[in-house]
């Protein structure tokens, strides 16, 4: 058994070859991860985050670079109010809602064992929703830097990184629901992050190109904590007297951590189960100078989270040249948030939970073409309660079924394209903000979203364009929007 398990291990090795590729080219025909053959979406440490898998990748230098752009107007009805919701978004970064560091940046190994990462990326954010208030914030600024080093010790492997993030935010001006008028608002956010990684291989020195069983883990934490200072100008409602508010919002505690399993057998299976659990705390002080008593610092929340996931991709040969792909994950989130007042009285308490099911078919002629489709269900539940009654609730569901395919039409060139239908479902009271739009109370959201692209790539030098175009509309309504987006990836191999 053993015997036959590496001779289709070296076989399909060799037919799936090497393919430098990037989220950029998954995205365009689909955003099919659990079908595509593609480093940026294999299952190993280094794509779902843990450091130290930076030293288990192939150690090639190589410098990666990633752009996306995305406008979007969209109408849609809340509560029976028309709603108008226009979003601009753009940064130089793998993906929009992602924060794992993949392979963007400058990737270097010193020595076969010892690799280092050295990147920055940005995110632009603004948006405009007349269903908001006065007080949210409508645009974000952030950048990131970050250094990542592992290095493999033979038996186990330990990886670090730091990770400086600053944030510029702006908030929405107009009269605060039960409060003053905000006349105009601006903040700032920074803070260091510090992520840890351990591995142990089970099967001996691991290598990219050994069948590999590893047991690791991660811990977080912030280096340095992080502080959001908000400056607001405001009038009140009573005596029209202008003043200015200063809130800070400092994290007095944050830790995450969990264990992790990796088996892989390259080109045949690859499978992770991750666990994850964390704490964090805030503070908050408000400094009015001198139009009122200031609040001094108060513990303003406490929260805690826990998050498990199992994914498989999987590689079957149909012959010599076909092979059938599939793939599944699961992941599940429960989250506990704890307001308090200056008092350390509880004001209100969020719990739910998130759950996330995918499932991947497809065909792939290494190097020829590649086709196939993915499901993904998403269910939200969570609950907003003071200590008297229930304040609000999510129920939240959301379905999407992708279809795509990728073509080569020479050894270096290739088109894509792919089609997304996305509904989503929210029976609770509580708008449920997604990246690209917000899906209102007892409303139905149904999207339907066309991508193309086209990709070059040689031994020493890839291009991956993407182009998307949509229109989310509302069930049993008129209201519809318009949605359209590029992205844009490079990449250069030193050796």
């Amino acid at each position: 058994m053993k015997k036959a398990l590496l001779s289709i291990t070296s076989l399909l090795f060799l037919l799936s070859g090497s393919l430098h590729a990037s989220e950029t080219r998954v995205d365009s025909f689909g955003g099919l991860t659990l079908v595509v053959t593609d480093e940026s979406d294999a299952i190993n440490p280094f794509t779902l985050g843990n450091p130290a898998g930076l030293a288990l990748i192939d150690p090639q230098t190589r410098f990666d670079a990633e752009g996306l752009w995305v406008k979007e107007v969209i109408n849609y009805q809340n509560n029976g109010n028309n709603v108008m919701f226009t979003g601009h978004d753009y940064g130089a970064m793998d993906e929009f809602g992602g924060d794992t560091v993949k392979y963007h940046g400058l990737i270097a190994f010193p020595t076969d064992r010892w690799a280092i990462q050295v990147d920055g990326d940005t995110l632009h954010n603004d948006e405009f929703n007349t269903a908001n208030d006065a007080g949210d914030v409508n645009s974000v600024e952030r950048t990131r830097e970050l250094f990542r080093t592992a290095y493999n010790f033979g038996p186990f492997v330990l990886g670090a990184e730091v990770q400086p993030i600053q944030e510029n935010e702006s908030f929405i001006p107009g009269p605060i629901p039960n409060g003053p008028q905000l006349l105009s608002g601006n903040g700032t956010i920074n803070t260091i992050l510090g992520n840890f990684g351990l591995l142990a291989s089970l099967l001996g020195d691991p290598s990219p190109k050994k069948e590999q069983l590893e047991i690791g883990g991660i811990f977080s934490t912030q280096l340095n904590p992080l502080l959001e200072t908000d400056n607001f100008s405001k009038l009140t409602t009573s005596f029209l007297q202008q003043y200015n508010e200063t809130d800070t919002i400092q994290e007095t505690s944050s830790i995450a951590g969990g264990p992790e399993i990796y088996y892989r057998i390259p080109g045949v299976f690859e499978a992770a189960l991750i666990g994850l659990t964390g704490q964090e705390s805030f503070s908050l002080a408000i400094n009015y100078f001198g139009f009122l008593p200031d609040q001094a610092t108060f513990n303003v929340e406490n929260a805690d989270q826990t998050v498990g996931l199992a994914v498989f991709k999987m590689t079957n040969p149909i012959s010599s040249s076909l092979n059938l792909k599939s793939g599944t994950l699961f992941s599940l989130t429960s989250q506990n948030n704890h307001f308090l007042n200056p008092s350390a009285a509880p004001v209100s308490n969020v719990t739910g939970t998130t759950w996330t099911a995918e499932f991947g078919l497809g065909l792939e002629h290494p190097q020829d073409f590649t086709m196939g489709f993915q499901g993904e269900a998403t269910g939200i539940n969570d609950t907003q309660d003071d200590p008297v009654t229930t304040i609000g609730t999510t129920n939240y569901f959301s379905y999407k079924v992708s279809f795509g395919g990728e073509r080569w039409l020479s050894p270096f060139w290739a088109i894509r394209m792919g089609i997304i239908y996305e509904n989503d479902l929210n029976t609770g009271n509580q708008d449920v903000p997604l990246f690209f739009y917000t899906v209102g109370p007892d409303s139905r959201i149904i999207s339907t979203t066309i991508t193309a692209g086209v990709g070059y790539q040689d031994a020493r030098f890839k291009l991956d364009l993407g182009l998307l175009a949509g229109q989310p509309s509302q069930d049993n309504s008129s209201n519809f929007g318009t949605q359209y987006g590029a992205q844009l990836a490079a990449g250069i191999f030193f050796n």
